[in-house]
């Protein structure tokens, strides 16, 4: 095979993870925006790698994982997220609750 090939090769898949993305109903761009709207609500989203497969979703908060097989379970479950109460050392907690 010519070197040439290879490239072109690389090339055609990598636009075609990307089409398959924008074909589930989510790109890049958007993805990105919703890790940010979750993070501000305490959850941290992860993506698997369109090259492994079909993607999944992930959300993860406090020890607890969320499995999202679909861009619509992804978008319905942060648009239900509610803020995570502020976590406290300990101690800080300890004071609060004796009233100091």
């Amino acid at each position: 095979m010519p070197a040439g090939a290879e490239i072109i090769l690389c090339a055609q898949a990598r636009e075609t993870s990307q089409s398959g993305a924008a074909m589930m109903g989510i790109t890049e761009k958007e993805f990105h925006t919703l890790r940010a709207k979750a993070a501000m609500m305490g959850y941290i989203l992860h993506r698997t790698d369109a090259d492994d497969g079909p993607v999944s979703y992930f959300a993860e908060s406090q020890g607890q994982l969320y499995h999202l097989p679909t861009p619509e379970s992804l978008l319905a479950f942060v648009a239900r997220a509610q803020p995570i109460r502020k976590w406290a050392y300990p101690r800080q907690a300890f004071r609060a609750m004796r009233g100091r």
